[in-house]
């Protein structure tokens, strides 16, 4: 055991004499998680137009009429939202573990129509966001918002509009909730008001041609905010996880190249004359890897901790997730570097594997503009475990049974390639 630390720790050493490689291990993880985070805050949320893919909404029904019915039914019919009725717990539930971008609530007494034509009412319903997830939010209130108008006009307000006089009052009505909802998008509010506009030509031009579609009234909404802090301080509890991948990922790649390197050398043959086993060898350099990627993830969340208001809700299942992560990401380095017969190849084969892996697991790319296969394929990426083994107890209150199986994951996935990659260290060995 003492040669295996020994030899774990000379490689170390030498990851952190390379100024190039300690950079990226040290340095670069910080900056990414600390830039992202900057520009993640100024978003406000895409256009719907923008977006391509489904977002799911779970649904609470406490209404319980034909009315909260007919128009989930039609809430339904949105092309962009994926529709789950839940009951309320089990609503709040699937926005924490991320499942759902938000939920909605209608509430008792919305059958009511009162608030139809009294602009300082509103239907009683209410919209919770994640507020890791501003895009998906926005995209989902802009969807919500129409479908209401839509289910409003299509079942309350036929024949009404066909009376001018009417129809100016409803054009009224429409303008002031526009003006009291400021929570709305500026360019949605922007669509809805040319459309007024256009309505009143329509009908000064043609008074006797009545309403095409009017608009409708505001809607109860807020962020769901799972911990007090300003919005800034919610973007870092999101790029921090991801720098900590960023970390692992040049930790495995570097420690990858370097075994080929030693290899390709000779230097693996010559350490055999010392009273080494192959095991023991191969052991030493999964050590260093792991406690090399460990380090750089402990000194990044520490930055965190001490300067970026990150408050991990327990310590202990943050450090197992961490452990986790780093023992998977050095069983990938072992199978990466056995499957390399030169440099050069391996830089080529673990940058390419392990930039997939990051793209595919959110580490690169949100997950908010996969297109749906690549969202399936996600849930298969180590990369997206470690992401919620580390995401899971720093912002989503995430208990020991929640943590397990994405650090059991971890583990055995890092466990099984550490095990491939010995064997085929074995086999190809000259």
């Amino acid at each position: 055991m003492r040669s295996i630390l020994i030899l774990a720790w000379k490689d170390i050493r030498l990851a952190l004499r390379y100024r190039v490689a300690a950079f990226f291990h040290y340095v670069f993880p910080v900056l990414y998680a600390i830039l992202v985070g900057y520009m993640m805050s100024g978003i406000v949320g895409l256009g719907v137009g923008m977006y391509r893919g489904t977002v799911s909404l779970a649904v609470v029904d406490q209404d319980q009429t034909e009315v909260s019915a007919g128009f989930l039914r039609h809430l339904q019919t949105a092309r962009e939202l994926k529709i789950h009725q839940v009951d309320f717990d089990a609503a709040k539930e699937m926005v924490r573990l991320r499942r759902c971008a938000a939920y909605l609530v209608v509430q008792n007494g919305f059958a009511s129509t009162g608030w139809l034509f009294d602009p300082a009412g509103q239907p009683k319903m209410h919209l919770v966001t994640d507020e890791a997830r501003l895009a998906e939010g926005q995209i989902v209130r802009g969807m919500v918002y129409t479908q209401l108008m839509d289910y409003i006009r299509s079942h309350f307000l036929r024949g009404l509009t066909d009376n001018p006089q009417q129809s100016a009052k409803l054009r009224a009505v429409f303008r002031t909730y526009l003006e009291v909802d400021t929570q709305i998008d500026a360019r949605l509010k922007g669509q809805l008001v040319d459309f007024l506009d256009g309505w009143q030509h329509a009908e000064e031009t043609q008074p006797n041609s009545g309403s095409q579609r009017p608009s409708g009234p505001t809607m109860a909404a807020e962020s769901g905010r799972f911990k007090d802090k300003s919005l800034l301080r919610e973007i870092f509890p999101v790029t921090f996880p991801q720098g900590v991948i960023w970390a692992m990922l040049f930790s495995a790649a570097f420690f990858a190249i370097s075994i080929v390197e030693e290899r390709a050398q000779g230097t693996l043959q010559r350490l055999r004359m010392a009273p080494l086993s192959r095991l023991q060898l191969l052991l030493g350099k999964g050590l260093a890897c792991m406690l090399n990627g460990l380090t750089a993830s402990l000194a990044l969340m520490i930055v965190g901790i001490l300067f970026f208001e990150i408050r991990p809700d327990s310590y202990v299942l943050l450090l197992a997730g961490l452990l986790s992560a780093a023992l998977c990401f050095s069983g990938m380095m072992m199978l990466l570097a056995s499957l390399s017969r030169t440099p050069a190849a391996a830089e080529a084969i673990s940058l390419s594997a392990l930039l997939v892996m990051a793209m595919l697991g959110g580490a690169m790319v949100p997950e908010v503009v996969m297109p749906p296969f690549a969202k399936a394929i996600s849930n298969y990426v180590p990369v997206k475990w470690a992401v919620m083994a580390m995401e899971g107890p720093i912002r989503r209150d995430f208990s020991f049974g929640e943590m397990a199986p994405y650090c059991l994951g971890l583990v055995l996935f890092g466990m099984a390639c550490y095990v491939a990659g010995v064997c085929v260290f074995r086999r190809t060995e000259n």
